[in-house]
């Protein structure tokens, strides 16, 4: 449960795109910190 709390504390903003490109789902996080993952 820990690690739930501290990933959701952390965690800014989740995009999930599954149009874009066919057949992928793209997942983008956007942290606290200001860094940004793909």
């Amino acid at each position: 449960m820990y690690r739930k709390e501290l990933f959701r504390f952390l965690v800014h903003r989740v995009y999930l795109d599954g149009v874009t490109e066919p057949g992928l789902i793209r997942v983008e996080v956007d942290w606290y910190t200001g860094h940004e993952r793909r």
